[in-house]
């Protein structure tokens, strides 16, 4: 992994850019217009820790293709997986999303978070 250290800000220090990890065939409804800064990041990209926000919109997740811990720093997102109830997590809580998981992601404005990805 490439080294990194210092401090990694909500903003991350205006470095955010457009991005595209929504699989545009399982969105739902509106517009994920997410932005990211990934500040560190396995040699084959598979690992990466960072920042990620978007906008309102409903995906269905598929088979998702990482284990991922997520810190909600703004907004809120309701996740249901398939044959369970809705949760909500909100800012300043920690969720974590397995993979291979299957069910709904939908953020009903601005959303970020701080984010670490894994393949296994």
């Amino acid at each position: 992994m490439a080294q990194s250290h210092g401090m990694m800000t909500k903003d991350a220090d205006g470095r955010m850019e457009a991005c595209a990890f929504a699989n545009p065939e399982n969105v739902l409804r509106g517009v994920p217009d997410e932005r990211a800064f990934v500040h560190l990041a396995s040699a084959d990209g598979t690992t990466m820790i960072g920042v990620w926000d978007c906008g309102a919109y409903a995906e269905r997740l598929i088979d998702y293709p990482y284990n991922e811990m997520c810190s909600v720093i703004e907004g809120a997102v309701e996740i249901t997986a398939d044959g369970s109830d809705m949760v909500t997590y909100r800012a300043g809580d920690t969720f974590f999303m397995a993979k291979g998981f299957t069910g709904l992601w939908e953020s009903h404005g601005r959303f970020r978070k701080y984010f670490m990805i894994s393949p296994g």
